[in-house]
C-alpha cells in the first residue's frame, strides 16, 4: 500500500497514478480478507474487490 501511495506521489503522468491507485488497492484487499477462516472477513473482502473493480471501470471509462 506505501509503494502505490508513494507512486501517486511522484506521479507526472494520470497513468501512473491509476497504476498507484491500483497498487494500493490490491495491498487493501488482501487486509481486507487477511483473516481467511472468518466468514465475515471473506465476505468483506469480496464486497471490497467487487467495488473497486466497478469504481475502476468507471474511472477508466471516464
Amino acid at each position: 500500500a506505501t509503494a502505490g501511495m508513494m507512486l501517486m506521489g511522484c506521479a507526472e503522468s494520470l497513468m501512473i497514478i491509476f497504476l498507484g491507485l491500483e497498487t494500493m488497492s490490491i495491498a487493501l484487499y488482501v487486509m481486507a480478507g487477511f483473516r481467511r477462516f472468518n466468514r465475515f472477513s471473506l465476505e468483506a473482502a469480496l464486497k471490497y474487490l467487487l467495488l473497486g473493480a466497478f469504481a475502476t471501470g468507471f474511472l477508466l471509462y471516464g
